[in-house]
């Protein structure tokens, strides 16, 4: 019974979210409401950035919508594609009517996930940046909570999923695997490790300058992201904060669950060949970053 209850309760909620999302695509053709405001929130101009690829184009309006319908709209929503996959060709409608509430679609070279923020970082160099994925469903004070986070502290990244990073006794760093979830609001240091989808702030100048390198992160990091930023952070020497969320994990996201199934994460995470450490060790290497945490 008990067994049979559980199944029950993680279908409802299931239903749940997928009627959240239907209602989001709806809003996403049917709205008419501004997505993003003029209002000046703090010293800095707020802007959400994300990208996208392949089929996930068709959805990606989705985790634009629930930004657009939050409780604090930011002063920009920049959604960047890849010239060589997306330049020249028809857009969903969805994008299309966001486009006309705000949403600004730029094209830039295909660096994989780094599209994300790499070109907003280069753009707006001067604003504040906040990073999402595009198969998710963030929840209404999602915008809101970072703002007033970043206005309580501007020195430091601020982050909805953060892992705390832990050494072995022989010194050396335990498996990303291994690591362990940091539920503790308002912890800064350097050993919180954030996860850019999982909703990161940025402030300006806050990622070393060879965070641009794309002949280096494509060779030794093309598939991980939220390692090198990470990476740019420590070297850079600002602390990562984490950011009060309704639950605990940081995880209060509803997940877009058919795109869920090609996310890096599975390959970056599989337990056989994590390829996370592997990019790990990689970056950690060749900027000295194994020796600023030891000495932090």
């Amino acid at each position: 019974i008990q067994s049979y209850n559980s199944q029950t309760i993680e279908f409802l909620i299931q239903q749940l979210h997928e009627a959240k999302i239907q209602g989001y695509r709806i809003k996403a053709i049917e709205s008419t409401k501004a997505g993003i405001s003029k209002n000046k929130y703090c010293d800095k101009e707020i802007i959400v950035s994300l990208t996208s690829y392949g089929v996930r184009i068709y959805d990606v309006s989705i985790a634009i919508e629930s930004i657009m319908q939050g409780s604090l709209l930011p002063n920009r929503i920049v959604l960047w594609l890849s010239k060589q996959e997306f330049q020249g060709k028809t857009l969903p409608q969805t994008l299309l009517r966001q486009v006309e509430r705000g949403l600004e679609i730029k094209f830039t070279d295909d660096i994989r996930s780094y599209k994300k923020l790499i070109p907003s970082l280069q753009t707006y160099p001067d604003s504040v940046i906040i990073t999402i994925d595009d198969d998710l469903v963030y929840c209404y004070d999602f915008v809101e909570k970072l703002v007033n986070e970043y206005k309580a502290d501007v020195t430091c990244i601020h982050a909805y999923r953060v892992s705390k990073m832990t050494f072995c006794k022989d010194g050396q760093l335990q498996s990303y695997l291994d690591w362990e979830n940091q539920h503790e609001e308002g912890n800064k240091s350097h050993f919180n490790f954030f996860t850019t989808g999982g909703g990161v702030l940025f402030p300006p100048n806050s990622l070393d300058n060879n965070v641009f390198d794309s002949s280096v992160f494509m060779s030794i990091c093309e598939y991980a992201d939220d390692v090198w930023m990470n990476a740019m952070a420590i070297k850079k020497g600002t602390l990562v904060r984490k950011t009060y969320s309704h639950n605990e994990e940081g995880d209060e996201f509803i997940p877009i669950s058919i795109h869920q199934k090609d996310a890096l994460c599975i390959e970056n995470n599989n337990p056989l060949n994590c390829r996370n450490d592997v990019q790990i060790k990689a970056v950690f290497e060749r900027y000295g970053i194994f020796q600023k945490l030891r000495e932090g």
